[in-house]
């Protein structure tokens, strides 16, 4: 009897193993599925849709950013939105839910108290597109890029791995650093009660990375010296970053829908979030410091060419997109137009180069010297770059027809010719 129940015990762990994957892969598949179509959606009929004129942070009611039209009607940072719409202002859905029924054009009153002088007026802003004309094809390539493609190439790979190495801790590290990285995604559209579940789901995201990264530089490929002597430095940081997280993101969630229910937690906020913000960079410096320690001190070979990958992985990985960080910080202007179209397009392929390395490290058997890597794939590249780029030349093409075809008016012979000519050249690509 007892060796049947030990017996039985693996398999057990296995199935609640890939239980647990099967519940994440719903749930983290549903978000992405969410804020895919939400990005789509604002691409294809962003012109005919409104944006919000207000931002809210943690002062609640109190304006933190405007638009250019609401700046145009007299609005200012620091303002107390009363009413929106005719509507006493007590949560975000409120001004969301008058949002989604307006259309570009459309004149909301609001009423609000100034910063200065604690006056009260009536004001009226009129409301704008999500964009102001039709996206370009690099427009639809660069939001696909950040907000689509990249986290689903992030999922796929990390639930592949996972699901390869079951009962590995690293795979599973993996898998919560590639889910982490869903806050890349924007929020979709589905209302009540989905909007409360992928803001809160985003924000864990957002706030919980840091954690994963530091972990896996503590375990991978083994236990850390250092961790083995002070534990407790993980402990606290993973303390100091999750406790004023998760008032964070109880704030942001309930703030959708009232504010007096999260009144109560706002003096604590800026403080809270100053200490999360500082424990998370010492949690990535934390990541990097043991990556480089432990390239020295690995009790095998095998594992210093591990963490020689890793490390060289991921530096390639995060430099370029560090460095046009700190350009848009500089500049004002958002991630992906702060720097030329190709500066863009190279740091999101160098981007993916640190996913592709975690799942290397952890898959493979033996490790290969960082030279020996860079050499077979520069060779590879070589040898297949010439068939990749007419891959990808026939793909643009096939793409740009399918997304400019309904843009123009055509003859409806025209656009079944042109639809099936595209088709037509995604066959042919696969012939490659």
């Amino acid at each position: 009897m007892g060796s049947q129940t030990l017996a039985s015990n693996p398999g057990k762990a296995h199935n609640r193993a890939y239980a647990v994957l099967v519940f994440l892969l719903l749930l983290s598949g549903a978000n992405w599925f969410d804020g895919a179509i939400a990005a789509v959606d604002q691409l294809r009929h962003g012109q005919e849709r409104v944006r919000l004129p207000l931002e809210f942070g943690f002062r609640m009611q109190i304006v933190s950013g405007i638009t250019r039209e609401a700046f145009q009607a007299g609005v200012r940072i620091g303002d107390t939105l009363l009413e929106f719409d005719g509507q006493p202002f007590t949560g975000l859905d409120v001004m969301r839910h008058s949002i989604r029924q307006a259309r570009p054009g459309a004149v909301v009153p609001i009423r609000i108290r100034r910063a200065a002088g604690g006056e009260e007026a009536t004001l009226a802003i009129r409301l704008a597109p999500e964009i102001a004309e039709p996206a370009g094809i690099s427009v639809w390539f660069r939001t696909l890029a950040i907000q689509v493609l990249f986290p689903l190439f992030c999922l796929c790979l990390g639930f592949w791995v996972a699901a390869a190495r079951p009962h590995d801790r690293n795979a599973w590290l993996l898998l919560a650093i590639m889910i982490s990285l869903e806050f890349l995604t924007p929020t979709g559209d589905w209302g009540d009660p989905w909007l409360e579940l992928t803001v809160f789901w985003r924000q864990l995201c957002g706030s919980t990375w840091a954690i994963w990264m530091m972990l896996f530089g503590v375990y991978f490929p083994e236990r850390a010296r250092l961790d083995r002597r002070f534990p407790w430095i993980k402990w606290l940081l993973i303390v100091l970053i999750a406790v004023p997280s998760a008032f964070t993101i109880s704030f942001q969630a309930g703030k959708e829908f009232s504010f007096s229910s999260v009144a109560w937690l706002r003096p604590a906020l800026f403080p809270l979030d100053t200490v999360a913000r500082i424990a998370s960079m010492c949690a990535i410096g934390i990541f990097f410091m043991l990556l480089g320690h432990k390239t020295g001190t690995a009790s095998t070979p095998d594992a210093r060419r591990r963490l020689r990958l890793l490390l060289l992985g991921a530096v390639a990985g995060f430099t370029p997109s560090f460095i046009i960080s700190v350009i848009s910080l500089f500049t004002g202007a958002d991630f992906e137009y702060s720097v030329p179209v190709w500066s863009f397009y190279f740091a999101m392929g160098c981007l993916a180069i640190f996913p592709v390395t975690l799942a290397y490290v952890i898959l493979v058997q033996r490790a290969m010297e960082v030279r020996m890597v860079i050499r077979q794939s520069a060779q590879y590249a070589l040898a297949r770059g010439a068939l990749w780029l007419l891959r990808g030349l026939v793909l643009s093409i096939a793409i740009y027809i399918f997304l400019n075809v309904r843009q123009h008016e055509f003859h409806p012979l025209t656009e079944a010719a042109l639809i099936g000519l595209a088709i037509l050249l995604l066959i042919f690509r696969r012939r490659f």
